[in-house]
């Protein structure tokens, strides 16, 4: 599945000829046998009927396969607080694309973003965008403790190496009190799978590409890898990493996603935006997602831009999985600690203090601080929905 548009589902065939384009790509609608299961880009599926993909004749959905993996996501605000929605199946690699400045980063949404990752079996991948711009060594200290690999881009609005222009991505619901402002100044111390099917039989196939064995990407595994002489805007070292997987690009309003997938894939034509210069927000650009085939194999996911992303129906214990760097440390809390800042001789609070393990220097111990707040911050919804009568 590569989009979804008011009841119509957009499919790329695995046997590409069927279609008289030999471009693969139908329309389909859902079958009433399928029922009320939510189908999601990514998905991969069974169609049956005409499957030419001429103008105006459509397919039928059949059948969705099991899911490798599942992205969701909770609803934050209204009646429908609290819901959990299904974002994109299939995909391995969440890339978290933030700018370095212009609008300032957000790691608490970072955060939230990494705890998805591992929720759903995807290995995130911390993509920087406008490093002409401000030192990303500040938002870098916070996630290179944890094995989280980092890319840095210098891509501007208009396109590749564009210094200081500002790359938007569209946006979505409005944030969460104590969101949006959490920017790490610089500075500071502290698929698209495809469908698959055959004329009238439902016939399925793999859909997109499993990359069962991915390539390494670049060299190393953490810290900014990215621009350098060879690779000037850092691109070279996306595209490496993303060929031969399935990602999905999230990121909140205005940090460049829609400009990065410009650069990956031609001819997207993915639109871009500007930073609102009263708010520091982006504006709204693409408002759906959709799967794109990346040139040299692989698929890449857009998606819309928002400025919150709801983790509440991660469980407590896949929360704490989200922060590998306290894992470790609430190894040593007493028995039924639930980590929140009330909890008597909770071993996360003497971390913070720098009570544990070798002295610290103040700036690593605002670090430190910072860690377990985020996290505290996304365990109260975890541990409200386990259990909803807790005071």
């Amino acid at each position: 599945m590569t989009r979804i548009d008011r009841g119509h589902y957009r499919v790329r065939l695995e046997e590409t000829g069927l279609t008289q384009d030999g471009s693969g790509d139908i329309t389909a609608v859902k079958a009433r046998e399928l029922g009320r299961g939510k189908v999601v880009v990514g998905d991969q599926v069974s169609v049956v009927g005409d499957v030419s993909g001429r103008k105006d004749t459509l397919a039928r959905l059949v059948r969705t396969l099991p899911r490798r993996t599942l992205l969701r996501r909770s609803a934050e605000d209204g009646d429908a607080a609290g819901t959990e929605r299904p974002v994109v199946a299939n995909a391995d690699l969440l890339v978290i694309v933030t700018a370095v400045a212009d609008p300032q980063p957000r790691p608490r949404m970072i955060d939230r973003y990494l705890v998805a990752a591992y929720d759903a079996g995807m290995e995130p991948l911390l993509v920087l965008t406008k490093s002409d711009l401000a030192d990303a060594a500040p938002l870098l200290r916070l996630y290179e403790p944890l094995g989280v690999r980092s890319l840095a881009t210098r891509l501007g609005a208009q396109g590749a190496g564009t210094p200081g222009g500002r790359p938007d991505g569209p946006t979505g619901p409005g944030g969460r009190a104590g969101d949006e402002d959490d920017g790490v100044r610089p500075g500071a111390t502290g698929t698209g799978t495809t469908g698959t099917g055959t004329t009238g039989t439902g016939t399925t196939g793999p859909g997109i590409e499993d990359p069962a064995a991915p390539g390494p990407g670049p060299e190393g595994t953490t810290g900014a890898a990215g621009s350098g002489p060879a690779d000037p805007t850092g691109i070279e070292a996306v595209r490496s990493t993303l060929t031969g997987r399935v990602s999905v690009l999230v990121g909140h309003s205005g940090v460049g996603k829609s400009t990065l997938i410009n650069n990956l894939v031609p001819g997207a034509d993915r639109a871009t935006g500007g930073v609102n210069e009263v708010t520091g927000r982006g504006r709204h650009t693409s408002a759906s997602l959709q799967a794109l085939q990346l040139p040299g194999g692989g698929w890449v996911i857009d998606t819309p831009g928002v400025r919150s992303f709801g983790v509440a129906h991660v469980s407590s214990a896949d929360v704490l999985r989200g922060f590998p760097d306290l894992v470790e440390v609430a190894r040593d809390c007493p028995r039924g600690c639930t980590h929140e800042a009330d909890q008597l001789e909770c071993a996360l609070d003497e971390w913070a203090a720098g009570a544990v393990g070798p002295a610290q220097e103040a700036g690593a111990l605002v670090v430190r601080r910072a860690r377990v707040d985020s996290f505290r911050r996304l365990l109260a919804p975890a541990l409200e929905a386990e259990d909803p009568t807790r005071p």
